[in-house]
């Protein structure tokens, strides 16, 4: 790699392979490639004395494939992370990450810019209007050629924005004043996405680039972390349903704002997550309701939780066993097919059930499965 100026950046070794990145500056574009260290077993017999023992043994330079690249895109802009992966820019509005693994460089993308975004205008009367069909068809490409995330954010001209979701080549284009929505998930039931709305009080759902509704959502608050879906329950007394898919858990919050006199009341099963966490500390009531009989249902303890193990999911309840959070599961109540129990009976028909087996002897208090009472 001969240039004018290469920079060399050292990358954090991953246990089995460590390197660095040499990345040269040529007029208004970059080339990159990847140095692998020397072994360290091999340094005791690749040199003699001062004399270099053996130069086939010297790692060789390796060179981004050809093809990382469409043929007249090329790199303007390259950062190093913290796990000591490059993070480009392209001159077309791509960003990517390059990670090197032991045989390959893989690219996952990570998002594009305006640059991208402003080749897809291409009215020549009609400069604020987006060729929608060129976007979606550029966008399903870069999703075919890298790893692609589950959504992807389009900056748009006037102040719009909006998000390309690959899986299902769906383009869904934000309406003006919803510019700052936040992402929530894709429904394939539904055949639409969902969104934050400005709005207080509802969720924005779209089908399609010209297709979109807001939905009620009874006061609650959604927000998506990472693969965990938060619902602040403090205003509502029955929520709207969102169920998004491939999301692991759901996570239901009260906390001080909720009053006395605002019970939430959810149906487990009209959600359809593997894991329904709950944190009640409101001043209200929670009750959760299921047709499902107790026989069938066990419960165990981790830490300070309680988990309610159904057929298809899992409940866990969290601090039921902290006496300095626990003061109000005494108003959490699980209700299986008309038959109550509040958190607090649980936890203390857990604890009896599992101090004493059947041969009287004293089991460990955490991980015992023990089936719910008739």
């Amino acid at each position: 790699m001969s240039g004018k100026l290469v920079l060399t950046v050292a990358v954090l070794g991953d246990g089995r392979s460590a390197g660095a990145w040499l990345v040269k500056h040529s007029h208004d574009s970059l080339e990159i490639g990847y140095l692998p260290t020397i072994p360290v077993d091999a340094k005791v017999t690749l040199f003699n004395g001062n004399r270099l023992r053996d130069s086939i043994e010297i790692p060789a330079l390796q060179p981004l494939p050809a093809d990382t690249l469409a043929d007249s895109d090329s790199f303007t802009g390259v950062s190093l992370t913290d796990s000591g992966h490059l993070r480009v820019i392209t001159q077309a509005g791509i960003m990517l990450e390059v990670i090197k693994k032991q045989h390959e460089f893989v690219t996952k993308l990570l998002g594009i810019t305006r640059a991208f975004s402003d080749a897809c205008y291409t009215f020549p009367h009609r400069p604020h209007r987006l060729n929608r069909g060129k976007m979606a068809r550029t966008l399903s490409g870069l999703c075919a050629k890298y790893h692609c995330p589950e959504i992807i954010a389009i900056p748009l001209r006037d102040d719009r924005s909006g998000w390309y979701h690959p899986q299902t080549d769906g383009l869904f284009i934000l309406p003006t004043d919803e510019g700052d929505a936040q992402y929530l998930g894709f429904s394939e039931d539904e055949q639409c996405a969902y969104f934050s709305a400005k709005r207080h009080g509802f969720l924005l759902q779209i089908f399609s680039p010209d297709d979109h509704d807001f939905i009620d959502n009874q006061q609650c608050i959604y927000q998506r972390l990472g693969e965990l879906l938060i619902l602040n329950a403090n205003q509502t007394e029955t929520p709207f349903y969102l169920n998004i898919d491939a999301l692991p858990r759901l996570w239901i919050t009260t906390n001080g704002q909720q009053r006395a006199d605002k019970p939430f009341t959810f149906d487990i099963v009209s959600f359809n997550y593997p894991v329904i966490e709950i944190t009640h500390g409101g001043s209200g009531s929670v009750h959760c309701h299921t047709q499902v009989p107790r026989q069938g249902v066990s419960v165990t303890r981790k830490g300070a939780h309680l988990m309610v193990f159904f057929a298809d999911n899992t409940l866990i309840i969290n601090d039921v066993f902290d006496p300095q959070k626990n003061s109000a599961h005494h108003r959490l109540q699980l209700t299986f097919a008309a038959r109550p129990i509040t958190a607090s009976e649980l936890a203390a028909y857990y604890i009896e059930s599992a101090s004493h087996g059947d041969n009287g002897l004293v089991k460990p208090h955490e991980y015992a499965v023990i089936p719910l009472p008739d």
